[in-house]
C-alpha cells in the first residue's frame, strides 16, 4: 500500500513538471511571435523589398514609376500587415505548431453545415412564371466615369488609364474610346434613356470610380459616389435605385477592412441612403449588406457584399470565415422571406460563378441558393464587365435550380460597347420572363459627336436565343444545345463581348468549355465539368493562403 501510494506521488510531480514545462514551452512560443509580429508589422523593414517590386513592375510592364509605386505601396503594406496579423499571431501560431494548448483553431466542417441547411428543404416544384402580367427593372454595372476624360487625347499613352489631357493629343471620341473609360456624359445619357422605360426601380451592382487604381485616394474614390448618385436623382427622382458598391469602390482597390470600413461606409450610405430605409442603412454599416422589401410588394431586395468573398481583398488574411457574419445573415434574411411569404431578388458585384469570389464563400452561398430556390426569383451580378449568365444546380439532384444573371459593363475599358439593361419580370413570381440588352455604338456615335447618341436595343433573350421562357430548366437545355450548334455559341460570344467579340471562330473545344461555365454556378464546379482544376495554379495558391474556414475555440491559457 505505501509503495502504491509513493509511485502515484511521483506520477504527480513527474505529471506536474510535464505541465509546467509545457507552459513555460507556450509562453516561450507565444512571446517569440510577439516579437516576429512586432518586427513583421513595421512599415519600414518593407521599403527596400517595394522598390524591388517596382523595378520590376517598370521593366516588365513598362509603366512609369508612380503608376508602378502607387499600384503597389499600398497593397504590399496591406498583404504584409495581413498576413503577420494572421500566420505570426502568438495564439494562432502557437497552436498550430502544438507548443499551446488553447485557444485551438477549429475547421468548419462545411458538409454538416451543408445538409442541415438542406435539411429543411421543401419538397415544392420549381415556380413557374404565372403569365398574368410584367413589370420591368433597370441594371447598371461597372459605369467606371472618369471625370478626367478629354476627347482628342491620347488613348494608348502606355499607362492602365489614358484619355486624359495630360497624356498628350490623339484621337480618343467625344463620347468614349474603346482603351479607356467612359466620359460622364456618356453615363448621363444612358441613366437618361433607361429613365424613359418606365420601370419599377433600378439595380446598380457597382464600380464607379475609374481605372487609375495607382493614383486614387479616399477622398477621390467617395467622390465618384456622389457623381453618380446626383445622376440618378436627377433622372430618378420618384423611382427607387438600389446600390451595391464593387471591389473599385474602397481605396485601394479591392481593399476593405471588415474592421475598420466606415470612413467607406458611412459616406457611402449617406450619398445612397435616400432609396434605403432606416434598418437597410444600418445593416449596411454592420454587415456590408442590407434587405429591403420593395414598397408595395412581396418581393424582398437582399443586397449582398462580395467583397467578403473577393481574393483581392487582402484584408481577409486576418480572417476568411464569414467576415462580418454575412452568409449567417443572409440564411436568416432567406429564412423570414419564407416564412413571409415574401419572393427574393439579390445582387451584388461579384458572381459566385467567377473565380474572383473565394470558393468557400461561393460554396455556402450555392447552398442556400439550392435551399431557397423555392423563393429566389432572380440574381443579378455584375464586375466581369461581359454579357453572360450562369446556372446554380442542385447539390444532390444536379436539377437546374436558378440563374445568375450577369450585365455586361457600362464602361468601353477593354474594348466593349457601353450597355445596361432592362429585365421582364412576372407579376405574381417575380421569375425574370425576358432580358432587353441596350447597347451603345461607340464607333458609330463618334462619327457624330455633337448629335445625342441612342442605346438602341441590341436584342431580347427570348427573340434572340428562340427560347420559350427563361427558366432555369429552359436556359440549361439552351445552353446544352450549344454544344453541337456552332451558330448559336457564336452568337453567344459576340453579345459577350457587347458586339466586338475579337474571336474569330468558337471551336467545339470552346463550345464545350463554354457550356460548362454556363450550367454550373461556381468556378470550382465549372473546372470539374471542363476535367480541369478550374481555377489554376495561381487561384490555388491564394485559396491556400486566405486558408479554410475555421473557428477560434478557448482563450489564450498565458
Amino acid at each position: 500500500m505505501k509503495s502504491l501510494v509513493l509511485i502515484c506521488m511521483l506520477l504527480g510531480v513527474f505529471g506536474s513538471l510535464e505541465t509546467k514545462n509545457k507552459l513555460i514551452e507556450c509562453e516561450v512560443c507565444r512571446e517569440a511571435f510577439k516579437y516576429i509580429q512586432k518586427w513583421t508589422l513595421n512599415p519600414d523593414i518593407w521599403s527596400f523589398p517595394i522598390d524591388v517590386a517596382v523595378e520590376i513592375c517598370i521593366k516588365f510592364n513598362g509603366y512609369t514609376e508612380p503608376v508602378c509605386r502607387g499600384a503597389i505601396q499600398e497593397n504590399v503594406l496591406i498583404v504584409t500587415e495581413s498576413l503577420a496579423r494572421r500566420y505570426f499571431d502568438p495564439d494562432f501560431a502557437c497552436s498550430a505548431i502544438e507548443l499551446c494548448d488553447s485557444p485551438k483553431y477549429v475547421r468548419e466542417n462545411f458538409t454538416e453545415w451543408q445538409n442541415n441547411v438542406l435539411a429543411s428543404k421543401p419538397s415544392a416544384p420549381a415556380p413557374t412564371p404565372s403569365n398574368q402580367g410584367t413589370f420591368k427593372f433597370g441594371h447598371m454595372s461597372d459605369l467606371h466615369i472618369d471625370a478626367f476624360y478629354q476627347e482628342g487625347a491620347n488613348s494608348n499613352c502606355g499607362l492602365p488609364l489614358c484619355c486624359r489631357e495630360w497624356n498628350g493629343p490623339g484621337t480618343s471620341g467625344s463620347w468614349g474610346d474603346y482603351n479607356c473609360d467612359i466620359p460622364v456624359k456618356t453615363l448621363e445619357t444612358a441613366i437618361s434613356q433607361m429613365s424613359n422605360q418606365d420601370l419599377d426601380f433600378v439595380i446598380i451592382t457597382g464600380d464607379l470610380p475609374p481605372h487609375d487604381v495607382w493614383n486614387q485616394s479616399q477622398s477621390y474614390n467617395l467622390q465618384y459616389q456622389s457623381i453618380v448618385a446626383n445622376l440618378f436623382e436627377k433622372y430618378f427622382p420618384t423611382t427607387p435605385v438600389y446600390y451595391m458598391f464593387g471591389n473599385h469602390g474602397p481605396f485601394p482597390v479591392n481593399a476593405l477592412d471588415p474592421t475598420n470600413s466606415s470612413w467607406f461606409l458611412n459616406p457611402v450610405t449617406e450619398i445612397w441612403g435616400s432609396w434605403l430605409d432606416a434598418q437597410a442603412i444600418a445593416t449596411l454599416k454592420s454587415k456590408w449588406a442590407y434587405s429591403m422589401v420593395h414598397p408595395g410588394t412581396n418581393l424582398k431586395l437582399i443586397a449582398l457584399n462580395t467583397q467578403a468573398c473577393n481574393n483581392g481583398n487582402f484584408f481577409l488574411f486576418v480572417n476568411v470565415t464569414d467576415p462580418l457574419g454575412q452568409i449567417e445573415w443572409l440564411e436568416n434574411e432567406l429564412s423570414q422571406a419564407e416564412k413571409s411569404g415574401q419572393v427574393v431578388y439579390f445582387y451584388a458585384h461579384i458572381p459566385i460563378a467567377s473565380g474572383d469570389c473565394l470558393y468557400a464563400w461561393a460554396a455556402h452561398v450555392n447552398t442556400l441558393i439550392d435551399r431557397y430556390s423555392n423563393i429566389i426569383a432572380g440574381q443579378f451580378y455584375g464586375h466581369t464587365h461581359n454579357d453572360e449568365w450562369h446556372i446554380n444546380r442542385g447539390i444532390k439532384t444536379n436539377e437546374p435550380l436558378s440563374i445568375q444573371w450577369v450585365a455586361p459593363s457600362v464602361t468601353t475599358y477593354q474594348g466593349l460597347n457601353p450597355s445596361f439593361r432592362i429585365y421582364e419580370a412576372d407579376t405574381v413570381t417575380k421569375l425574370v420572363t425576358d432580358v432587353h440588352q441596350y447597347r451603345l455604338d461607340l464607333a458609330a456615335a463618334n462619327l457624330n459627336p455633337t448629335v445625342t447618341p441612342t442605346f438602341e436595343l441590341a436584342y431580347s433573350y427570348l427573340d434572340l436565343y428562340g427560347v420559350s421562357d427563361l427558366t432555369p430548366q429552359t436556359m440549361f437545355e439552351y445552353a446544352n444545345s450549344l454544344a453541337s450548334n456552332a451558330t448559336g455559341a457564336q452568337q453567344w460570344w459576340d453579345n459577350y463581348y457587347t458586339g466586338r467579340n475579337p474571336s474569330s471562330s468558337c471551336n467545339a473545344a470552346c463550345r464545350n468549355n463554354l457550356v460548362c461555365e454556363l450550367t454550373w454556378g461556381t468556378s470550382v464546379l465549372q473546372g470539374v465539368c471542363k476535367n480541369s482544376t478550374g481555377s489554376g495554379l495561381s487561384n490555388e495558391l491564394v485559396e491556400a493562403l486566405f486558408g479554410p474556414w475555421e473557428y477560434k475555440v478557448g482563450s489564450s491559457i498565458i
